[in-house]
């Protein structure tokens, strides 16, 4: 049960930095 938790929670930290560091770069990168 710990373990499943520890990942899910990784799994958590690890989305929100790819969001984090993803949406300005979405942003910064120019689209036409």
């Amino acid at each position: 049960m710990t373990i499943i938790f520890q990942l899910l929670l990784t799994a958590l930290v690890l989305l929100s930095f790819v969001l984090v560091v993803g949406v300005p770069v979405a942003y910064a990168t120019p689209q036409n």
